[in-house]
């Protein structure tokens, strides 16, 4: 169709603008409906449609729901187009449609029905806003308001995602504990010795980072909460290297 209004002078018979339309009725009903017409030809001798006016007429009834409104108005007026798991760019997108098709106009209204199919959390961050919350007749207030809250969700995730998780750090996900199967420390009284026992299985830091790793967490373990005391406690720690890569 927007070739047809870009290039009007490319096809300028009606039968063109049919047939050339129809070759892209490859699939489906479409082209189901397409092998028909051509069918129809085969045995009467004359194609069935004759102008550009009866085939969108004959399209429509074809391929259009007979009462779109209404259709509209049933689904908004159910859960079937709340969010969901969807972003809100695209719950926004599929909402305005039905709205149209529906024929809502009255900003209350559409506003009511937007903030219902909203995610929870995304609602109730607009309707709490200290200041500057968007009014109940104004909807592109509310659309831009719910925008900007999931694309703030979505940078956080995003910048979230580049850091070290726990599955990739078994350290990470163990208690500090005496129990722990992932380290192990002790300090006899009369000395400052520390014999570390670490597990590097399933962790992509080098033995010589995941020392770094334990020592520093030891330290905040005792209290201390920087590593000033790092270059001393380095000079008193013996490691032992296992076969196969860990910190014995």
């Amino acid at each position: 169709m927007l070739y047809l209004r870009l290039a009007p002078e490319q096809l300028t018979c009606n039968k063109e603008k049919i047939f050339w339309t129809l070759a892209f009725f490859k699939d489906g009903c479409a082209a189901k409906w397409s092998k028909n017409l051509f069918r129809q030809e085969a045995d009467t001798g004359i194609f069935p449609i004759q102008s550009w006016t009866d085939f969108e007429q004959q399209f429509r009834s074809q391929f259009f729901l007979v009462n779109a409104e209404a259709d509209a108005i049933n689904t908004l007026e159910g859960s079937l187009y709340y969010q969901g798991n969807r972003t809100v760019n695209d719950y926004l997108d599929s909402f305005l449609i039905l709205a149209s098709d529906a024929g809502y106009t009255d900003p209350w209204t559409l506003v009511v029905k937007f903030c219902h199919g909203l995610k929870l959390n995304v609602q109730s961050q607009i309707t709490t806003m200290p200041f500057g919350r968007p009014a109940d007749t104004d909807p592109e207030a509310w659309y831009t308001a719910a925008q900007r809250i999931d694309q703030a969700r979505l940078a956080n995730e995003a910048f979230q995602s580049t850091l070290c998780p726990c599955s990739t750090n078994p350290f990470l996900c163990t208690p500090l504990s005496s129990s722990s199967s992932a380290f192990h420390s002790t300090k006899t009284p009369s000395t400052s010795t520390y014999t570390i026992q670490w597990n590097t299985h399933g962790c992509r830091h080098s033995p010589e980072n995941a020392l770094f790793t334990s020592v520093r967490l030891l330290l905040v373990r005792r209290g201390q909460p920087s590593c000033e005391g790092l270059p001393l406690l380095f000079g008193h720690l013996e490691v032992n290297y296992g076969a196969k890569g860990g910190i014995d």
